[in-house]
């Protein structure tokens, strides 16, 4: 059996898909190290850390029984109504919500590479391709899990034991990323709409409407700014909110990550809303203001010039100077618990936009050389959300291409013999 080394948590986020490749797969061990680190960890940013993965892991399966429970009664009364057996009525309702499914990817397909080029009246998180790999996945899914989803019934595993810590990614067939859970909800969702007779989700009954309104685990993407409503109203994602102001755009379920916090719509100011990697980060150390990756890094530059000391830190970064330290680490036996990490990319030819991810320690292992993190990420369609990733010591090297940066964050550490179980 593997030696597990003193835990130390790592959490890493990613903005955009920077250092999504590369993660190994965990074992049962690395599983045990995670929770371990619940109880055990010194570092306060750990426990808080850990405990929100906890808090929005719990949440979202809550909502994801509801839906599944909704998808189950009301597949049952429309089988009633029409006086079909079951299996006529998986085949319907299987061919209906394909076919609509097909017609959605088609007109997303069609509106998205019209605005590709049209940055000036879009987002980034409606240019990218999230929607068009969600619904791929979702129709995916139904075409081979439809069954279980009509009778109410687990999915193949489906949603994933919400007393495990959630995977991001599943590399193994036997690990499942928290993007199955996105997937199963946005089926469920389909489905409900599909047995209602209705066109978009825009059109289901209030409770409906309420309920996805309401929900810390839904956002709305915004319809670019010069196409009007008619051109949308087929999109079965389509979505209006007139609670504050009119909100008009397409409803996505989230794992926890926004791409760019400046451009998503939360219709309910709750806790688990999504955020993007160095957004949750600045939250978790109560910073002044948001901090992006592009300011760690520089603020790691900066503090390691020749002749330069704490001091004399340029002012742009003396709000950092209050939560964290630049350090050098070389070793794994260097990584301690709480360590921040900073990821980084420069502009350069073959790197049109800077990008950057930023990171915390959840547990080392010294024999395998491997750090597990807690993140928040988005690479799809394998890795979405809020969840953990294990990667080698060897891939947190800075090389030509990035630069790898650690952090020690200036938090009072805890007794852990105090500590009381979550």
């Amino acid at each position: 059996m593997k030696r597990l080394c003193f835990i130390s948590i790592s959490i890493c986020l990613v903005f955009i898909d920077l250092m999504a490749q590369g993660g190994v797969d965990f074992n049962e061990l690395d599983l045990l190290a995670v929770r371990d680190a619940a109880f055990f960890s010194p570092s306060i940013l750990v426990q808080r850390g850990i405990k929100e993965e906890q808090a929005f892991r719990l949440a979202q399966y809550e909502e994801l029984e509801y839906w599944r429970h909704q998808v189950a009664v009301t597949f049952e009364l429309k089988s009633a109504t029409l006086k079909k057996t079951k299996q006529e009525m998986i085949e319907y309702v299987k061919a209906d919500i394909i076919a609509r499914i097909s017609k959605d990817i088609k007109i997303f397909e069609d509106k998205i590479e019209k605005s590709r080029n049209d940055k000036e009246n879009t987002t980034s998180e409606f240019r990218h391709n999230h929607a068009i790999n969600l619904l791929l996945s979702v129709k995916k899914l139904i075409r081979n899990k439809i069954q279980w989803m009509l009778l109410g019934e687990p999915v193949d595993g489906m949603p994933v034991d919400k007393n495990l810590p959630r995977i991001i990614a599943g590399y193994s067939n036997d690990i499942k990323g928290q993007q199955e859970d996105l997937e199963l909800k946005l089926a469920n969702i389909l489905l409900i709409t599909c047995l209602t007779n209705k066109n978009t989700i825009n059109e289901l009954d209030d409770r409906y409407k309420e309920k996805l309104r309401k929900s810390a685990f839904m956002q709305l993407i915004p319809l670019p700014k010069r196409q009007e409503r008619a051109m949308w109203e087929e999109f079965e994602l389509f979505f209006e909110s007139k609670d504050k102001l009119l909100q008009r755009g397409f409803l996505l379920p989230h794992g926890g990550y926004a791409l760019r916090n400046d451009e998503i719509v939360h219709l309910d100011e709750r806790e688990n809303l999504a955020q993007d990697c160095s957004y949750w980060i600045s939250s978790l150390l109560g910073l002044k203001r948001r901090a992006f990756t592009e300011t760690f890094y520089k603020f790691h530059l900066d503090y390691f010039q020749k002749d330069k000391d704490e001091k004399k830190v340029l002012p742009e970064y003396a709000f950092l100077t209050e939560k964290v330290t630049p350090i050098k680490v070389t070793e794994i036996k260097d990584v301690k618990p709480g360590y921040l990490v900073c990821f980084f990319r420069e502009q350069t030819e073959q790197n049109p936009k800077p990008s950057g991810h930023i990171a915390l320690v959840v547990s080392t292992d010294s024999l395998e050389k491997s750090v597990i993190f807690l993140e928040r990420t988005r690479n799809l369609p394998t890795e979405e959300g809020f969840g953990y990733k294990k990667r080698l010591f060897s891939q947190l090297a800075s090389n030509s291409e990035q630069k790898i940066l650690f952090f020690l964050p200036k938090e009072d550490y805890i007794d852990t013999r105090k500590v009381k179980p979550l």
